[in-house]
């Protein structure tokens, strides 16, 4: 099929020199398609909308614009066509947006005209284009109605335009992908076989220091089934024997504990164990609680020595001088103050004299606290209420 170039109505001229005039939008409309020739008594660009007003109507649905000319598509669909039907002029028609009233814009006649085919059950579709050339194209906003539906290779240009990938983009990244992972895989799984490998069950006839390359042995105990050169205090060999490593080597032996040695291809029986998790467990509670043994013992010394240093410096700043203790009991000094113990023997004491200072403190609500301090820097306090008193406890 061939067809010449669309060529511009009168009224089509008239409606682009307005839509530059008046600065307007215009909305492709229709292409319709005749099957007869121009009429004899009219030119091409004469010819009108009411030429065209038994026609096949396609919708326009898509508009490209550049500096020169504007292309409107269509799809030429067979659907309903009782006879073929051959396309001998095509007319392109147009409206402002915003009106009802269409012009025939332009219309491009048929050298070898394509034919619409007649409607047998199977549906024959066209993508049908006509550009005009339109030096201000670039001037004028040209659209498209909004329940048109769009052809597959516009919209296909319109998303790679906006940056979307075709289907058969993705496709074939998807297939790149994968192929490309799965080989990935393939090569791991290659080194992995090569790194590692389960051997077989070690017996007492094997000897650990000829193992060297990189594989692993389960390992267990079965009349005397324990390997050479392993170690001395191998407790439960049931597990495995791992040995990891090229040029330096790591033999480890897994059971309830872990044993393990290096070496540079010649092995030497130097086993270390690791310690277990609840070997870990046992020692750190250990240290914890003998923390706190000590945590409490020097808060008790702390409240005992500060209680002391209080009562000194009480009573050094704050409590009259007494003179000698006044009785042979010291829980019946009730007076606060500061006493001379005398190098006498007191009843509630041991039997030895005392000799340095008797210090009493009033605690309030009918408690006295007590504090001795000898001549040997020693210290003792007792508690004394109306309901006996508590006996001397050793501070320092």
């Amino acid at each position: 099929m061939k067809y010449n170039g669309a060529v511009v109505t009168s009224n089509g001229s008239s409606f682009l020199s307005g839509l530059v005039a008046n600065k307007k939008t215009a909305v492709l409309d229709k292409i319709i398609i005749l099957n007869t020739d121009v009429p004899s008594n009219k030119t091409i660009d004469s010819m009108t909308a009411q030429d065209f007003s038994n026609g096949m109507s396609f919708d326009v649905n898509n508009v490209s614009q550049n500096d020169n000319s504007f292309t409107a598509t269509s799809v030429v669909s067979n659907t309903g066509n009782a006879t073929n039907y051959p396309a001998m002029l095509v007319g392109l028609f147009v409206y402002y947006d915003g009106s009802s009233e269409r012009t025939l814009l332009s219309v491009s006649k048929a050298v070898d005209p394509f034919v619409i085919e007649k409607d047998t059950g199977t549906p024959v579709k066209l993508s049908v284009s006509i550009t005009v050339g339109f030096s201000s194209s670039p001037q004028v906003n040209l659209t498209v109605k909004d329940d048109v539906y769009l052809a597959k290779k516009d919209i296909d240009g319109a998303m790679v335009n906006l940056g979307f990938a075709k289907k058969t983009d993705l496709t074939n990244l998807s297939t790149n992908l994968t192929n490309t992972f799965n080989k990935k895989i393939d090569d791991i799984n290659n080194d992995i076989s090569k790194t590692m490998r389960y051997v077989g069950v070690l017996k007492s006839t094997d000897d650990l220091n000829q193992l060297i390359s990189t594989d692993y042995y389960s390992i267990y105990e079965l009349a005397g089934q324990i390997p050479k050169n392993a170690p001395m205090n191998l407790k439960n060999p049931y597990g495995i024997v791992l040995l990891i490593g090229n040029l330096q080597q790591t033999q480890y032996i897994i059971t309830d504990s872990v044993y393990f040695r290096t070496a540079t291809n010649t092995w030497k029986n130097d086993w270390k164990t690791l310690a277990t998790t609840d070997a870990i467990d046992q020692i750190n509670e250990t240290i914890t609680n003998l923390g706190q043994a000590i945590s409490d013992t020097n808060t008790v010394a702390a409240k005992a020595n500060g209680l002391a240093s209080q009562a000194q410096a009480t009573a050094y700043q704050g409590l009259r001088f007494m003179g000698d203790v006044p009785s042979d009991f010291l829980y019946t000094v009730k007076t606060p103050g500061l006493y001379n113990l005398a190098g006498k023997n007191y009843k509630d004491w041991a039997n030895n004299k005392l000799y340095g200072n008797f210090i009493v403190i009033d605690a309030g609500g009918d408690v006295t606290q007590q504090f001795i301090y000898d001549n040997h820097n020693n210290c003792w306090v007792q508690t004394c209420n109306s309901w006996g008193n508590s006996g001397f406890k050793s501070i320092y």
